[in-house]
Protein backbone atom coordinates (compact mmCIF):
# COMPACT_ATOMS: atom_id res chain seq x y z
CA UNK A 1 0.00 0.00 0.00
CA UNK A 2 0.98 3.50 -0.65
CA UNK A 3 2.48 5.10 2.35
CA UNK A 4 2.47 8.73 1.96
CA UNK A 5 3.89 11.81 4.33
CA UNK A 6 3.30 15.26 4.15
CA UNK A 7 3.88 18.52 6.65
CA UNK A 8 -0.13 18.60 6.32
CA UNK A 9 -0.84 15.42 7.82
CA UNK A 10 0.75 16.90 11.27
CA UNK A 11 -1.29 19.47 11.59
CA UNK A 12 1.20 22.39 11.29
CA UNK A 13 2.61 24.84 8.46
CA UNK A 14 6.06 25.21 8.87
CA UNK A 15 6.96 29.00 10.16
CA UNK A 16 9.49 31.04 8.40
CA UNK A 17 12.38 30.43 10.49
CA UNK A 18 12.46 27.07 9.66
CA UNK A 19 11.89 27.78 5.99
CA UNK A 20 15.33 30.25 6.47
CA UNK A 21 17.46 27.39 7.62
CA UNK A 22 18.98 26.10 4.70
CA UNK A 23 18.90 22.36 5.82
CA UNK A 24 15.43 22.37 6.56
CA UNK A 25 13.09 19.79 4.39
CA UNK A 26 9.34 19.73 4.78
CA UNK A 27 9.60 15.99 3.04
CA UNK A 28 12.14 14.78 5.92
CA UNK A 29 9.95 11.95 8.21
CA UNK A 30 10.67 9.03 9.66
CA UNK A 31 8.64 5.72 8.35
CA UNK A 32 5.96 5.94 10.91
CA UNK A 33 4.59 9.44 10.43
CA UNK A 34 3.82 8.00 6.91
CA UNK A 35 0.02 7.19 6.37
CA UNK A 36 -1.98 4.72 4.14
CA UNK A 37 -3.13 5.96 1.19
CA UNK A 38 -5.51 3.57 -0.73
CA UNK A 39 -4.23 3.14 -4.93
CA UNK A 40 -6.79 4.61 -6.34
CA UNK A 41 -6.74 7.98 -4.08
CA UNK A 42 -3.52 8.38 -5.72
CA UNK A 43 -4.43 7.98 -9.27
CA UNK A 44 -4.73 4.19 -10.00
CA UNK A 45 -8.26 2.11 -11.01
CA UNK A 46 -10.32 1.62 -8.22
CA UNK A 47 -10.96 -2.52 -9.01
CA UNK A 48 -8.78 -5.48 -9.26
CA UNK A 49 -5.98 -4.20 -11.37
CA UNK A 50 -4.39 -6.91 -13.89
CA UNK A 51 -1.33 -6.23 -16.25
CA UNK A 52 -0.09 -7.85 -19.07
CA UNK A 53 1.51 -11.01 -18.62
CA UNK A 54 2.21 -12.22 -22.02
CA UNK A 55 2.72 -9.59 -25.09
CA UNK A 56 -0.90 -10.60 -26.97
CA UNK A 57 -2.58 -8.56 -23.77
CA UNK A 58 -0.98 -5.03 -24.51
CA UNK A 59 -2.95 -2.80 -24.90
CA UNK A 60 -6.08 -4.73 -24.26
CA UNK A 61 -6.58 -4.82 -20.54
CA UNK A 62 -9.01 -2.71 -19.27
CA UNK A 63 -9.00 -2.36 -15.57
CA UNK A 64 -11.69 0.80 -15.17
CA UNK A 65 -10.84 4.45 -14.79
CA UNK A 66 -7.88 6.29 -13.03
CA UNK A 67 -8.20 8.94 -10.38
CA UNK A 68 -7.43 11.06 -13.46
CA UNK A 69 -10.20 9.92 -15.68
CA UNK A 70 -13.03 10.11 -12.72
CA UNK A 71 -12.52 13.21 -12.15
CA UNK A 72 -12.03 14.83 -15.56
CA UNK A 73 -14.29 12.82 -17.45
CA UNK A 74 -11.92 12.16 -20.06
CA UNK A 75 -9.92 8.67 -20.94
CA UNK A 76 -6.42 9.35 -20.63
CA UNK A 77 -4.18 9.13 -24.17
CA UNK A 78 -2.14 6.09 -24.01
CA UNK A 79 0.90 6.63 -26.26
CA UNK A 80 2.17 4.42 -28.78
CA UNK A 81 5.45 4.08 -26.34
CA UNK A 82 3.69 3.13 -23.63
CA UNK A 83 2.07 0.16 -25.28
CA UNK A 84 5.37 -0.80 -27.00
CA UNK A 85 6.82 -0.49 -23.11
CA UNK A 86 3.56 -3.01 -21.78
CA UNK A 87 4.12 -5.40 -24.36
CA UNK A 88 8.00 -5.89 -23.69
CA UNK A 89 7.36 -5.73 -19.69
CA UNK A 90 5.11 -8.89 -20.88
CA UNK A 91 7.31 -10.65 -23.03
CA UNK A 92 9.99 -10.32 -19.89
CA UNK A 93 7.05 -11.79 -17.57
CA UNK A 94 6.63 -15.11 -19.91
CA UNK A 95 10.85 -14.73 -19.74
CA UNK A 96 10.24 -15.16 -15.62
CA UNK A 97 7.49 -18.02 -15.71
CA UNK A 98 9.76 -20.17 -17.81
CA UNK A 99 12.92 -19.78 -15.81
CA UNK A 100 10.08 -20.74 -12.86
CA UNK A 101 9.19 -17.69 -11.26
CA UNK A 102 5.46 -17.50 -9.83
CA UNK A 103 4.88 -13.69 -8.57
CA UNK A 104 7.34 -10.76 -8.73
CA UNK A 105 8.06 -7.81 -6.03
CA UNK A 106 8.18 -4.46 -7.22
CA UNK A 107 9.20 -1.37 -4.66
CA UNK A 108 8.51 1.91 -5.49
CA UNK A 109 8.62 5.82 -3.81
CA UNK A 110 8.61 9.23 -4.92
CA UNK A 111 6.59 12.32 -4.80
CA UNK A 112 5.54 15.91 -6.44
CA UNK A 113 4.19 14.18 -9.26
CA UNK A 114 6.97 12.08 -9.86
CA UNK A 115 7.01 8.58 -9.11
CA UNK A 116 10.11 5.85 -9.37
CA UNK A 117 9.74 1.78 -9.47
CA UNK A 118 12.34 -0.81 -9.66
CA UNK A 119 12.73 -4.67 -9.60
CA UNK A 120 12.93 -6.15 -6.22
CA UNK A 121 12.89 -9.85 -6.17
CA UNK A 122 10.79 -12.17 -7.35
CA UNK A 123 9.37 -15.60 -5.89
CA UNK A 124 9.77 -19.11 -7.16
CA UNK A 125 7.55 -21.53 -7.69
CA UNK A 126 9.33 -23.64 -5.47
CA UNK A 127 9.50 -20.99 -2.69
CA UNK A 128 12.64 -19.86 -3.10
CA UNK A 129 13.41 -15.70 -4.29
CA UNK A 130 16.30 -14.74 -6.45
CA UNK A 131 17.03 -10.86 -6.46
CA UNK A 132 16.97 -8.67 -9.50
CA UNK A 133 20.76 -8.58 -10.35
CA UNK A 134 20.77 -12.54 -10.33
CA UNK A 135 17.20 -12.90 -12.18
CA UNK A 136 18.71 -10.76 -14.60
CA UNK A 137 21.87 -12.74 -15.37
CA UNK A 138 19.02 -16.07 -15.42
CA UNK A 139 17.55 -14.16 -18.36
CA UNK A 140 20.29 -13.08 -20.14
CA UNK A 141 21.79 -16.68 -19.91
CA UNK A 142 18.36 -17.74 -21.73
CA UNK A 143 18.75 -15.09 -24.38
CA UNK A 144 16.61 -12.39 -23.41
CA UNK A 145 18.12 -8.63 -23.79
CA UNK A 146 15.22 -6.07 -24.37
CA UNK A 147 13.60 -4.31 -27.55
CA UNK A 148 13.37 -1.02 -26.30
CA UNK A 149 15.70 1.49 -25.50
CA UNK A 150 16.94 1.23 -21.25
CA UNK A 151 18.50 3.48 -18.85
CA UNK A 152 21.42 2.86 -16.30
CA UNK A 153 24.80 1.63 -15.61
CA UNK A 154 24.04 -1.68 -15.63
CA UNK A 155 23.42 -4.34 -18.58
CA UNK A 156 20.05 -3.52 -20.85
CA UNK A 157 18.60 -6.74 -19.39
CA UNK A 158 19.09 -5.28 -15.59
CA UNK A 159 18.17 -2.09 -16.01
CA UNK A 160 14.56 -3.41 -18.17
CA UNK A 161 13.42 -5.14 -15.10
CA UNK A 162 13.56 -1.43 -14.06
CA UNK A 163 12.55 0.68 -16.43
CA UNK A 164 10.29 -1.02 -18.59
CA UNK A 165 8.47 -3.89 -16.18
CA UNK A 166 8.41 -2.16 -12.88
CA UNK A 167 7.92 0.82 -14.07
CA UNK A 168 5.05 0.14 -16.11
CA UNK A 169 3.62 -2.03 -13.34
CA UNK A 170 3.34 0.56 -10.75
CA UNK A 171 1.57 3.19 -13.40
CA UNK A 172 -0.95 0.74 -14.19
CA UNK A 173 -1.16 0.10 -10.71
CA UNK A 174 -0.52 3.43 -9.18
CA UNK A 175 -1.62 6.28 -12.18
CA UNK A 176 0.60 7.82 -14.03
CA UNK A 177 2.92 9.81 -11.84
CA UNK A 178 1.78 8.00 -8.73
CA UNK A 179 -0.35 10.60 -7.75
CA UNK A 180 -0.42 14.58 -7.90
CA UNK A 181 0.05 16.08 -4.67
CA UNK A 182 2.53 17.61 -2.87
CA UNK A 183 4.08 14.49 -0.48
CA UNK A 184 6.44 12.27 -0.67
CA UNK A 185 5.58 8.46 -0.63
CA UNK A 186 7.17 4.90 -0.78
CA UNK A 187 5.46 1.52 -1.19
CA UNK A 188 5.97 -1.99 -2.76
CA UNK A 189 3.56 -4.15 -5.21
CA UNK A 190 3.26 -7.85 -6.05
CA UNK A 191 2.24 -9.16 -9.32
CA UNK A 192 1.29 -13.25 -9.87
CA UNK A 193 3.11 -14.04 -12.70
CA UNK A 194 0.26 -16.48 -13.57
CA UNK A 195 -3.25 -14.13 -13.89
CA UNK A 196 -1.34 -10.84 -13.99
CA UNK A 197 -2.95 -9.29 -10.72
CA UNK A 198 -1.03 -6.55 -9.15
CA UNK A 199 -1.54 -6.12 -5.46
CA UNK A 200 -0.14 -3.07 -3.22
CA UNK A 201 1.90 -5.19 -0.37
CA UNK A 202 0.01 -4.36 3.11
CA UNK A 203 3.32 -3.37 5.25
CA UNK A 204 6.04 -2.79 2.93
CA UNK A 205 9.47 -2.08 4.57
CA UNK A 206 10.76 1.37 4.35
CA UNK A 207 12.86 0.61 1.97
CA UNK A 208 13.46 3.60 -0.34
CA UNK A 209 15.86 5.09 -3.15
CA UNK A 210 14.70 8.06 -4.84
CA UNK A 211 13.41 9.94 -1.02
CA UNK A 212 15.24 10.42 2.06
CA UNK A 213 13.59 9.12 5.70
CA UNK A 214 14.35 10.37 8.74
CA UNK A 215 16.19 7.91 11.18
CA UNK A 216 14.05 7.06 14.32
Amino acid sequence: MPRVFSIEMLGEQPTDEMYDDEDYDPFLAAPDAFQYLPAPDLGGPKGPVRVAVHPSQAGKIDNGPTAYERFSGRKEHVDEWAIKAEAEAARFAVAMTELGAARAYIRYDGGNDEGFAWFDHCVMKDGSKRDADDLAAALERAGLTPGMQTWGGRSPTRNALDDLVAGMWAVQLLGQGYGTGEYVMYGALWVDLESGIATDDPNPAPVVKNITLKAQ
